[in-house]
């Protein structure tokens, strides 16, 4: 991918969507969500960027890798993922786009490679802010004029939407 001093160069032709992992892409525990709110929130997004990058220290990083590694690494991609997004990438230049902690980026990009789906993003972005999934989505999507985004979790979408996000898919639970 081609960047600019004002961010990454798209191809016009295929144009910027945004896609979350957990829901979407990987399965959740035993087919349950657990981790979609029931909370819808409307509240104005923070200024952009927070004063204080979220920061680890590497004891309490280790530890949290485990616990992630134990939470998701074994977790198989939904049916048709792959296959899904390789019709996509022919249509849309796909962003991955997680509230997962900045910290997993290796666990995330290990799962994608397993999983043989690394290949169909451009990017693979992940919160390192100290800010809900939502606040964060919302300015990624902004960042990288995407004007579509997938997510399962319906406080997430309506979020989105409420903020100016023109198309915003909804992964329904249960499948």
């Amino acid at each position: 991918m081609n960047e600019t001093s004002v961010g990454p160069q798209r191809d016009l032709a295929r144009p910027p969507i945004t896609i979350d992992m957990d829901g979407v892409l990987c399965q959740p525990v035993l087919w349950l969500n657990l981790g979609i709110s029931r909370r819808i929130r409307t509240e104005p997004p923070p200024d952009w960027p927070p004063q204080v990058r979220a920061t680890v220290r590497k004891a309490r990083r280790n530890l949290w890798l485990l616990v992630d590694w134990l939470r998701y690494g074994w977790r198989s991609p939904l049916p048709d993922a792959r296959e899904g997004l390789a019709a996509l990438r022919e249509v849309r230049t796909p962003i991955l786009l997680t509230g997962r902690s900045g910290i997993l980026r290796p666990l995330v990009e290990g799962w994608l490679r397993k999983h043989h789906m690394a290949e169909y993003f451009d990017e693979v972005q992940l919160n390192e802010w100290p800010v809900p999934a939502r606040q964060y989505k919302l300015q990624m999507v902004r960042q990288r004029g995407a004007r579509e985004h997938v997510d399962d979790d319906g406080s997430v979408a309506y979020y989105l939407a409420h903020h100016g996000v023109p198309r915003v898919y909804l992964r329904d639970w249960p499948p």
